[in-house]
């Protein structure tokens, strides 16, 4: 009889395919559910630059480990953004401890997005209450859940870690030397998203970026992008378009945790027409920010101003208007 080669070649088929989704769903799943953070009102004293453990990346993610590449598109749950880290380097250790304060739009916060001076301690699930899990490299570890709106920026600082070299050391038991209190602070990774603030006096406005997200490490936190954004800005009023690139990383050089952090940016203080009408006239101003990212990401804000009449009429007689600040101007 003839061998039936189309039943073969059809059943290997199938063989290959289920191994190939069977290994995209296990790479896909690489990921392991802290312990409950606490609270503390004090760090860890240790004075320890081990570096056998190093932290990849910190980012917005999902429940399931998803990265938040968009939290402008449909769907996006906005309850469903937890803090991930993500272990760049591991080897045979035991036992992840780390500390940190987390900083939400600059002001240090608990996990409820609460206002507080305490750090946040979090560390692996014991395997028993004896044993502690393994540090993998390949694993990215969910810390917690966020408050989060699109466009909050979270940074992490003060960090200090700890691990154990054998399963018999708990998470958290090992203050020294196995830790590292020389982490630089740490931008959390989350979608691009652009914004600023406007302040405007009379006719002068000075617009300030608020920039969020995007791609600012290349590849993990040692690798900083020191200037991660093009901006475009549009003041509306048929002037030409401002496009700039500058350096946000406030120190790359520096070893001294604390220093880092990427900064906004000031454009020069910018003059509209004078208004030498009755009327008060509007203009829409227009921030666009581009990342390094290939193919880029890019996020577009707009906010609008008017610039009110210099002149008015009274009884028929025209008199210059008092020109005072306008401090409504915000992100």
């Amino acid at each position: 009889m003839k061998p039936n080669s189309t039943y073969k070649k059809s059943k290997i088929t199938f063989l290959l395919l289920a191994f190939f989704m069977f290994a995209a769903t296990i790479g896909y799943s690489q990921t392991e559910i802290m312990a409950t953070p606490n609270e503390i009102s004090s760090g860890a004293t240790a004075s320890c630059t081990s570096n056998a453990i190093e932290i990849g990346t910190v980012f917005l993610g999902t429940s399931t480990g998803v990265p938040i590449s968009n939290c402008d598109a449909s769907g996006f749950n906005v309850n469903d953004v937890y803090l991930w880290i993500d272990i760049d380097k591991a080897s045979s250790k035991y036992g992840l401890y780390v500390e940190f304060k987390l900083l939400i739009d600059g002001v240090q916060s608990n996990l409820s997005g609460g206002v507080t001076s305490n750090l946040i301690a979090v560390k692996q699930a014991n395997v028993s209450p004896t044993e502690s899990k393994i540090i993998d490299r390949n694993i990215n570890y969910r810390v917690a859940k966020l408050p989060y709106t699109c466009g909050a920026s979270f940074e992490l600082k003060d960090i200090y870690i700890a691990w154990g070299e054998n399963n018999k050391v708990l998470p958290g038991q090992n203050n020294g030397p196995h830790c590292d209190g020389s982490v630089k602070n740490i931008t959390v990774d989350g979608p691009l998203v652009a914004n600023f603030k406007y302040p405007l006096t009379c006719n002068d406005i000075t617009v300030t970026t608020s920039v969020t997200g995007g791609k600012i490490y290349n590849g993990t936190i040692a690798n900083p992008v020191i200037a991660p954004y093009t901006f475009v800005l549009n003041y509306g009023d048929s002037s030409p378009l401002i496009t700039v690139k500058p350096i946000l990383y406030s120190d790359p050089n520096s070893s001294i945790p604390g220093d880092e952090e990427f900064l906004d940016y000031t454009f020069g203080t910018h003059s509209y027409p004078i208004n030498n009408t009755l009327n008060a006239i509007p203009y829409r101003i227009t921030l666009t920010a581009t990342d390094t990212a290939n193919p880029p990401a890019t996020s577009t804000k707009t906010h609008d101003v008017t610039i009110y009449p210099k002149v008015s009429a009274n009884a028929g007689t025209a008199f210059t208007k008092t020109c005072t600040a306008n401090t409504t101007g915000g992100s």
